[in-house]
């Protein structure tokens, strides 16, 4: 059904993953490494980390030769899944933990005094 399906439906998909990716990738980077120091450090860990699981799985996403994309249709649907399942686990509070907001931080790591509103400048009731 899906296997047999024109190449014109695939490069169709393949361009709205790729050009998502392409847009996401780099924003989820950047945002990651705000609130911390050692941007290089940390975004070496990221890149590396992106070519070790590319390079790992781009033999698993050719096994079915050059006529199948079956298996990278699987790859690319389980690994999001994957990924959101890790976000998961290392996102979850431990039991009897209190959630609370961090501080807000200045860019080294100071805290920033809370800006105070004026209500009625704001046009706020």
């Amino acid at each position: 059904m899906l296997t047999r399906a024109p190449l014109s439906v695939l490069l169709i998909g393949l361009f709205v993953l790729v050009s998502s990716v392409g847009l996401v990738m780099p924003n989820a980077a950047a945002q990651a490494l705000a609130d911390h120091g050692g941007h290089g450090s940390a975004a070496a860990l990221l890149g590396f980390s992106q070519f070790m699981f590319g390079g790992a799985l781009a033999p698993l996403a050719g096994a079915g030769g050059a006529t199948d994309a079956l298996p990278m249709g699987i790859i690319v649907a389980v690994l999001p899944a994957l990924a959101l399942l890790t976000l998961g686990v290392l996102t979850r509070s431990m039991p009897g933990e209190r959630t609370r907001r961090p501080a807000r931080q200045g860019p080294a790591g100071h805290r920033r005094p809370r800006r105070h509103i004026d209500r009625r400048r704001a046009g706020i009731q």
